[in-house]
């Protein structure tokens, strides 16, 4: 079963990723479905502590400037997990662990080839 978020994370957090929409395209993000997501989560947290306050702000600069470094990465870990180069597993501890695939591992070792 899905996640399901109240309009008002929705609309805010469409905001938030439209208006950083340059961002993601300076680091060729074009799937922006798992931004929008990690969003939602945070919006979603801020919203049940109430603190969803678009008034006053609903991030502090080094939290927002944490929030998008996050959301980047999190797009690019994706994107390179749907073109089969890195897998992932939950931990004990439900964290969420990457580790190179055998074709990412390939691509890694021709590149640093490359490199040479």
């Amino acid at each position: 079963m899905g996640k399901v978020y109240q309009p008002k994370v929705i609309e805010i957090g469409n905001q938030i990723v439209e208006n950083l929409d340059d961002f993601y395209n300076e680091y060729e993000i074009d799937n922006l479905e798992y931004a929008r997501e990690y969003f939602y989560d945070k919006l979603t947290e801020k919203f049940i502590n109430g603190n969803l306050d678009e008034e006053n702000g609903i991030f502090e600069e080094d939290e927002f400037e944490q929030c998008i470094k996050e959301s980047a990465a999190t797009c690019l870990l994706k994107s390179l997990e749907s073109r089969g180069l890195i897998q992932s597993y939950s931990d004990d501890n439900t964290e969420e662990v990457f580790f190179l695939t055998k074709e990412g591992k390939e691509m890694a070792r021709k590149h640093k080839e490359n490199l040479k």
